[in-house]
C-alpha cells in the first residue's frame, strides 16, 4: 500500500549502537517534553512533523556513519550499475553518479542528526535508479508511512480525449474510506472539508507550480527505475494484481516511506462538474507500522540496533566448514 517497489535487493544498513537520551523530566509531561518520541508513542495516526523530531532527535555518530558507509560501499561492489551509471548512454541522462564517490563525501561528513545520515545515504544510492539496488535502513524507512488523501492518475481529456492531464483519482474516496476508516474524519476535520467533494477533480497546480514539475521532481529522487517515464508513471497510484485479488498503490505522491519537510501540501484543484479553481490544503497524515514504544531510548533499542537478524553479525559465521 506504501507504493514500495517488490522484490528489491535490500542493504540493510542498521546501527550497531544505541545513543544516550538525557530524561531530566519526572513526570509523563516533562518527560515528553525533553523526549519527542515519548510524545507520539502509541499513537497510531501522527502529523509528520511529529515524526521529524522524534527521528531527528537520535544523535549522530561517526562511529554508526563509518561501518554504515563501509557496508554500503562493499555491497555495492557487487553490483553493475556502481560503475555502468557513471557513464550510462543516452538516454540515461540524468542516471550519472559516481556512488563510491558520494560514499566517500558522506564517511568525511558531520550531520545533524543520524536521520540526516541515512536521508544523505538513502538519496544517494537512489541516485544510481536501479530497482534491484537498494537502501534501507529499517530505523527510518516505513517506520511512519505517510500519506495523503487524495492519489493521483494521469487521465485523457479535451477534444477527442488528446489532452493529458493530473486528476485526483475518483476512486479516492472509496479507497482512503477502507484504508484509514478509524482515522477518516479526524483527517477531514484537520482538512476542513469532505474529501469526496475532490474525487475526480482536475489538478491545476501542486504547491503553486505545474503539476508535471511535480512529476519530474518525484523522477528525481525515488530511484527504482533507469527509465525516467517508469518514475514518472511511479508518480501515480496504479492496481496490482496480486495471487487471488487486486490491490491499489497509492503512487509516489499519496504514499511516502519517510515524512515530508511539512505538514500539507497546497492544490488548486477544479471539482468534478465545476469550472471554478478551488486552492486547498490537503493534510499529510503519518501511519505506525512499528511495535508499540514508549520513548526514543525503547523505539532506538527495539528498531535500531543490531540484532542476530540484521546484517551486524556474520550470518554464517555458524555454518562454514573450513578446510
Amino acid at each position: 500500500m506504501a507504493g514500495l517497489a517488490l522484490l528489491r535487493t535490500i542493504i540493510a544498513a542498521i546501527s550497531l549502537a544505541s545513543a544516550t537520551f538525557a530524561d531530566t523530566g519526572t513526570g509523563l509531561e516533562e518527560r515528553q517534553a525533553s523526549d519527542p518520541c515519548a510524545a507520539i508513542a502509541n499513537q497510531t495516526y501522527v502529523v509528520p512533523s511529529k515524526v521529524i523530531a522524534c527521528l531527528s532527535s537520535f544523535a549522530f555518530n561517526p562511529t554508526l556513519r563509518d561501518n554504515i558507509v563501509d557496508v554500503v560501499s562493499k555491497t555495492l561492489n557487487f553490483h553493475t550499475s556502481t560503475s555502468y551509471q557513471l557513464f550510462a548512454p543516452p538516454p540515461f541522462l540524468d542516471v550519472h553518479v559516481d556512488i563510491q564517490a558520494e560514499l566517500k563525501r558522506i564517511k568525511g561528513s558531520s550531520y545533524s542528526s543520524d536521520f540526516a545520515l541515512h536521508k544523505d545515504v538513502s538519496s544517494q544510492v537512489k541516485r544510481l535508479f536501479d530497482g534491484h539496488c537498494v537502501y534501507i535502513n529499517y530505523c527510518y524507512d516505513s517506520l511512519f508511512v505517510t500519506y495523503l488523501p487524495f492519489p493521483l492518475v494521469n487521465l485523457n481529456s479535451g477534444w477527442q480525449l488528446w489532452s493529458q492531464n493530473v486528476y485526483i483519482a475518483p476512486e479516492s474516496f472509496d479507497v482512503v474510506s477502507k484504508e484509514f476508516a478509524p482515522f477518516l474524519d479526524q483527517w477531514q476535520t484537520m482538512a476542513g472539508y469532505n474529501f469526496t467533494k475532490y474525487a475526480g477533480a482536475r489538478v491545476i497546480a501542486i504547491d503553486d507550480l505545474d503539476p508535471w514539475w511535480a512529476v519530474d521532481q518525484s523522477a528525481a529522487v525515488i530511484g527504482s527505475y533507469q527509465g525516467k517515464s517508469s518514475r514518472q508513471n511511479s508518480f501515480f497510484s496504479s492496481y496490482i494484481r496480486a495471487a487471488t485479488e487486486w490491490s491499489y498503490r497509492m503512487g509516489d505522491f499519496a504514499a511516502r516511506s519517510l515524512p515530508p519537510t511539512k505538514d500539507y501540501v497546497k492544490m488548486t484543484v477544479i471539482p468534478v462538474n465545476s469550472t471554478r479553481w478551488e486552492t486547498i490544503k490537503v493534510p499529510f497524515i503519518s501511519r505506525s507500522t512499528t511495535p508499540a514504544f514508549t520513548s526514543g531510548q525503547d523505539l532506538w533499542n527495539k528498531n535500531c540496533v543490531a540484532k542476530a537478524t540484521t546484517n551486524g553479525v556474520d550470518y554464517f559465521a555458524g555454518s562454514r566448514n573450513v578446510t
